[in-house]
């Protein structure tokens, strides 16, 4: 059976398609991390609930690079890698190449640009827990804070002595 140029074409477009498909469904699966929140002082929207507690978890964790670093990081890593599969040989190979250069494209972005945030857990009086990131902060286990939450989530945090000031004037 013969296969003509058009029909190498659509089966190049179609491998085309799917790694493309998997460079984006890795990115998202990368990407999906938490905000983080003021520690400067207290968002002051109606909307948002004024929670008090106390810290009862501090972990170190690393949050990835933005969406588009990663992507870029992706995209280059997979022209690197299907020129390299294409100089071994075979689309099978150019296309296997080309994915792990996508994926260790997005890698390197996230090593190079994501960054070390705390994730503080704060638990209420009621035991309902919050857990959100944070950059930058002088919060311990056991320190005891206000936080403001809207639609669930912790909007910004700060100790319950700053915030006792605050209303006290």
């Amino acid at each position: 059976m013969r296969t003509t140029k058009n029909q190498n074409r659509h089966g190049s477009k179609y491998a085309q398609l799917l790694i493309t498909s998997l460079v984006i469904g890795l990115l998202i699966v990368g990407c999906a991390t938490m905000k983080q929140v003021k520690t400067e002082e207290l968002d002051t929207d109606p909307l948002d609930t004024v929670v008090h507690g106390k810290v009862v978890n501090i972990v170190e964790v690393k949050k990835d690079a933005s969406l588009m670093k990663q992507f870029g990081g992706a995209l280059l890593g997979s022209a690197i890698g299907t020129g390299v599969g294409s100089a071994i040989g075979g689309k099978t190979t150019t296309y296997a190449v080309g994915l792990s250069g996508a994926y260790l494209g997005q890698d390197l972005v996230n090593n190079l640009y994501g960054e070390m945030v705390d994730r503080l857990e704060v638990e209420t009086a009621e035991g309902i827990s919050f857990k959100f990131l944070i950059h930058g902060h002088g919060f311990r286990v056991t320190d005891k804070v206000v936080i403001t939450v809207k639609d669930s989530k912790v909007t910004s945090v700060v100790h319950e002595a700053l915030y006792d000031d605050h209303a006290a004037k």
